[in-house]
């Protein structure tokens, strides 16, 4: 199975994958949130068929849809900016790291080169005696 692709992704475009049947999905595995969303789902459909059980299919429909739908954009827009912040805080540990890996990488090659220069003299003068 693939790794999710670690990037920020956009609060809208997100909301609008959110309300498109199947899509949303794609949408949700895309921050890491499919299995929540698939239970949210199987939750609404749930209340649907209990509200359909009381009184008349059409109800149940309407309600399902404008608790569903409100639901399903809110829910996206929160995981949707906690899986923006999250990339963002790896992106600059990600970019710290890399900065103190190559101070240190530069340190080491002073070091190097001081340790090359102090034996090439040395070595000049051992040749001059």
């Amino acid at each position: 199975m693939n790794p999710v692709a670690r990037e920020v992704y956009s609060v809208k475009f997100q909301m609008v994958l959110a309300i498109i049947p199947v899509v949303d999905l794609w949408a949700a595995y895309r921050i890491e949130r499919l299995r929540f969303w698939i239970l949210f789902w199987i939750g609404i459909v749930m209340v649907g068929m209990v509200l359909g059980m009381i009184g008349d299919p059409v109800i149940e429909t309407v309600l399902g849809l404008l608790i569903g739908i409100p639901a399903a954009l809110f829910l996206m827009r929160y995981f949707t900016i906690d899986w923006n912040k999250k990339i963002e805080e790896e992106i600059r540990q990600d970019s710290e790291k890399k900065k103190f890996e190559q101070e240190e990488m530069k340190e080491e090659q002073h070091q190097l080169d001081l340790k090359e220069n102090y034996e090439s003299d040395e070595e000049y003068e051992e040749s001059k005696d």
